[in-house]
């Protein structure tokens, strides 16, 4: 029943106020009867009206052609309006940056990666790039390509020529016993220098630290042809060793950008402007898709679609019309009254 009156409720009081009109008309000179056939002739009109406009928005009422049927024959305009809310408006650079500013989304992020169920998520996945894909990797090929890659960029600097034949020159036996001399008096001088001793003694225990055992940056750089011992270790590139570390880099940073105020507002506006950058880039994306995904439907589908989704608040619309006729009809028959005459 409920259902039922959902659907067809205005119709239902259009045709209930119709009734009643023709019913009390007759006697619509008793003034009772005049107030029920001005409320139930004014909710019927409100009601047929209401009814027209919403009924013209999908087909055509009564037969009439003019203006009416609007939403099967707008689709273009349907389509148009749906790119510019969601690509012109919505996701518009300057409203985009305001919301993501104002619901801090960057720091959102850095509290997530820092949150059990954020280091969850990152854990499967470095733990998934463990036992699927660094069993595909061949470590001896990864290692030739990127020393591969470092020759070429080397070899590919525009000032590498310059800076070879430079050493070169320097290299020579007459220039070179010069140039010994002035580096070892220089390093001399620099040594027993009271004041640069502090900054020596912090410089080769920050140097220490980096490449102390265990470091990533020293087991890369001895994988990569380093020098220990004596001896040039190969085959030393332990991806799975290297994911481990990058893990566990990754809680410290985010740790870090958490504690740490002054950089955690640094990492915001790096988070915040590469999004927007992001957002730049899927605009044109989304564009397509919402454009290419509303042509698929056609008139009548969009109709079918909008009537099932609307059909209750239109069902409300067309009530509120009848209701609103009848409020004014009969206030309107109470204002005649009041100056002693009758319609």
């Amino acid at each position: 029943m409920t259902v039922w009156l959902q659907r067809h409720g205005a119709t239902a009081l259009l045709v209930l106020m119709s009734v009643i009109f023709l019913v009390s008309y007759p006697l619509h000179r008793d003034p009772f009867w005049g107030l029920i056939t001005h409320i139930s002739g004014a909710a019927m009109i409100g009601g047929l009206a209401d009814w027209y406009a919403v009924t013209a928005l999908f087909t055509k009422p009564l037969g009439i052609p003019f203006k009416t049927a609007l939403i099967p024959r707008n689709k273009e305009r349907f389509v148009e309006m749906a790119r510019h809310m969601m690509v012109d408006e919505l996701l518009r650079v300057s409203h985009m940056y305001e919301v993501l500013k104002q619901e801090r989304v960057p720091g959102r992020i850095v509290s997530f990666m820092n949150s059990a169920t954020g280091r969850g998520y990152v854990h499967v996945c470095f733990e998934e790039l463990k036992d699927h894909v660094l069993p595909h990797v061949k470590e001896n090929l990864l290692q030739e390509q990127l020393l591969g890659h470092i020759k070429n960029g080397v070899e590919s600097w525009r000032v590498t020529p310059f800076v070879v034949s430079l050493c070169r020159q320097l290299l020579e036996p007459e220039r070179a016993e010069v140039l010994w001399m002035h580096i070892n008096r220089m390093l001399q001088r620099l040594l027993a220098a009271e004041g640069i001793r502090p900054y020596l003694l912090g410089l080769v225990s920050s140097v220490m630290n980096r490449y102390a055992d265990h470091s990533f940056l020293r087991e890369l750089a001895l994988a990569l042809g380093g020098d220990e011992d004596g001896y040039v270790l190969e085959d030393t590139l332990d991806l799975a060793r290297y994911v481990e570390q990058g893990e566990t880099e990754l809680y410290h940073f985010f740790e870090r950008l958490e504690t740490n105020a002054v950089k955690g507002r640094k990492a915001e506006r790096f988070i915040l402007f590469q999004l927007l950058h992001v957002l730049n880039y899927v605009r044109p994306w989304i564009e397509q898709i919402v454009v290419r995904e509303m042509n698929r439907f056609t008139p009548e589908e969009i109709t079918r679609i909008l009537q099932s989704k609307l059909g209750y608040d239109l069902q409300m619309i067309r009530i509120n019309g009848s209701l609103v006729g009848a409020i004014l009809g009969g206030l309107f028959y109470g204002l005649t009254l009041l100056k002693g005459g009758i319609v």
